[in-house]
């Protein structure tokens, strides 16, 4: 199975019906790019402003990196059980049909 980039997201073998899925959590990236440039121009500006915007600074990036951490889980867990339903959906289809892979000659 694949998404529509054409990445695979699971391998399914028809004849005995077992799969493998393949969603794994390093696909949901925890910080972009833009973060963490962010992040170092709010490190450096509370450098600046001596200990008490460094422990702001500490106390925020914690709760933000919390709460990013969350909505990761939140959209593997989504993908991961979308993906599983298309298998069991896939594997269900195939076996009504019945039709055969291929012909012997």
């Amino acid at each position: 199975m694949l998404d529509g980039t054409g990445r695979p997201l699971a391998l399914v073998n028809f004849s005995t019906q077992q799969y493998v899925n393949l969603v794994g959590r390093r696909q949901f990236e925890l910080f972009g790019a833009i973060e963490i440039f962010a992040f170092a121009a709010l490190l450096i500006g509370a450098g600046l402003g001596g200990t008490t915007g460094l422990v702001a600074l500490a106390g925020g990036a914690a709760v933000y990196s919390a709460a990013k951490w969350a909505i990761r889980e939140e959209r593997y867990r989504s993908t991961w059980e979308s993906v599983q339903a298309e298998i069991h959906r896939t594997i269900a289809h195939r076996s009504d049909n019945r039709s055969p892979t291929w012909h012997k000659s």
